[in-house]
């Protein structure tokens, strides 16, 4: 994705929400150098910046970052949609199923994964089917979950009507919702630097964020809110999660 905006424009933004981040879940005494150095580089090149990718790997800061989301950050979310998860689950898009391994060790045994093919070069913590052939198999679902899914894809109403067609009664949504306090430019920068310079992920970085209220009501076209709100902390993060439960 390339940005028709000057990255510059929240990038100190970007650094010091990485500042925080670096102090209270990295744990890192030099956050505050650290996160003003890899934002020059992210202002100066760009939320791809080769600079910046060789200084979080050559700080460790890489490393430390992805292990806070695989593992913290992954039971902080499994933690906060165990309530609303009934039955049989599939986890659609699950990347490398962090979630749902979570998920499984809070006691969600029946849980399937699907995420498109090549998307993700580590291998997942359980094992991922190919979401090109989940309307030829439809898994049984009571419980369809999209964490952090659908601001990632080119047309967020197609994948729910497939999603649909799996005939749960539930799904469980997770998003980061653009807000007063979060512009939609800033998911941007954030979803382009995750995916090329912290990582590497064959995943598409959209224009698709939206509000919480606008997410509930492309939701609620397919059944019934029956909760939205903040999801609470969540490790590694730099800016909120929203948690929405619709009732089909």
């Amino acid at each position: 994705m390339t940005v028709t905006w000057d990255p510059k424009t929240v990038a100190g933004d970007f650094a010091g929400r990485m500042a925080l981040v670096f102090e209270r879940d990295l744990h890192r005494a030099e956050a505050a150098e650290l996160a003003t150095s890899i934002g020059a580089a992210l202002a100066e090149e760009g939320p791809s910046s080769k600079t910046g990718r060789r200084l979080l790997r050559e700080s460790g800061v890489r490393d430390t970052w992805n292990r806070v989301f695989a593992e913290q950050r992954s039971a902080a979310v499994a933690a906060a949609i165990r309530p609303h998860v009934r039955g049989r689950v599939v986890d659609l898009l699950a990347g490398d199923a962090t979630v749902a391994a979570a998920l499984r060790e809070l006691g969600c045994r029946d849980i399937s994964c699907w995420e498109r093919r090549g998307a993700y070069p580590e291998p997942p913590r359980l094992p991922v089917s190919p979401f090109e052939e989940l309307l030829t198999v439809r898994p049984v679902a009571d419980t369809v979950l999209m964490v952090t899914v659908l601001h990632h894809e080119k047309s967020a109403p197609e994948l729910l009507d497939q999603a649909r067609e799996l005939g749960a009664r539930r799904w469980v949504v997770v998003e980061n919702c653009v807000s007063e306090t979060v512009s939609d430019h800033l998911h941007e920068f954030a979803d382009i630097f995750f995916n090329t310079c912290l990582n590497e992920f064959d995943v598409d970085c959209t224009t698709e964020h939206r509000t919480l209220e606008a997410w509930c009501e492309l939701l609620g076209g397919h059944g019934t809110v029956a909760h939205a709100g903040d999801l609470g902390r969540v490790p590694g993060m730099p800016f909120p999660y929203e948690l929405i439960v619709v009732d089909l």
